[in-house]
């Protein structure tokens, strides 16, 4: 799964968003109840750009690795399933894009955010489905280690292609 992510929050006047991403793998499972639980590992760049007062201008934002702990209902009809998910993305680990000249101001660890997405799902076939996944990321922690007060919350469309695994038999 992919997304392009769009930022929210940018609190200081100086800063102004560039392209930045989210890209990951999750498993989940769906139990008959229609109840599913989600677990997987993802890897997000925010970038931002700094403007100074000069011509130049340097370029600022952190990389996450992140771990998903979702929970969620899903729903069929006979053309597709869509399913609402929310919970929790800890965070594993921080660093600053540049890290010899902003290390000392980001976190190594920016603590938990919430999450909640609504997944629509098309079946390809009795294995595969395509899926999008418009999402919302509200931090509840600061990114830097500094009086500023910096939490950037994402918005974003989540891409991807879910395979089934369906039950194995061991023999």
């Amino acid at each position: 799964m992919a997304s392009p992510d769009y930022l929210f929050n940018i609190r200081q006047d100086n800063q102004l968003a560039k392209f930045s991403y989210t890209a990951g793998i999750r498993l989940t499972k769906v139990f008959h109840s229609g109840f599913l639980a989600t677990v997987g590992l993802q890897y997000s760049r925010i970038s931002l750009k700094g403007i100074s007062d000069s011509l130049f201008s340097r370029t600022n934002g952190f990389k996450n690795i992140d771990l998903p702990l979702l929970i969620g209902y899903e729903t069929a009809s006979n053309r597709f399933k869509v399913a609402i998910r929310g919970g929790a993305i800890v965070n594993i680990h921080s660093w600053p894009l540049h890290a010899e000249s902003a290390a000392p101001y980001y976190r190594t660890n920016t603590g938990i955010s919430l999450y909640l997405g609504l997944n629509v799902i098309q079946q390809l076939n009795d294995r595969l489905t395509l899926f999008a996944e418009p999402y919302y990321r509200y931090q509840l922690s600061d990114m830097l280690n500094s009086p500023l007060s910096e939490k950037i919350d994402v918005g974003g469309l989540f891409i991807g292609i879910r395979y089934d695994l369906k039950q194995f038999s061991v023999k």
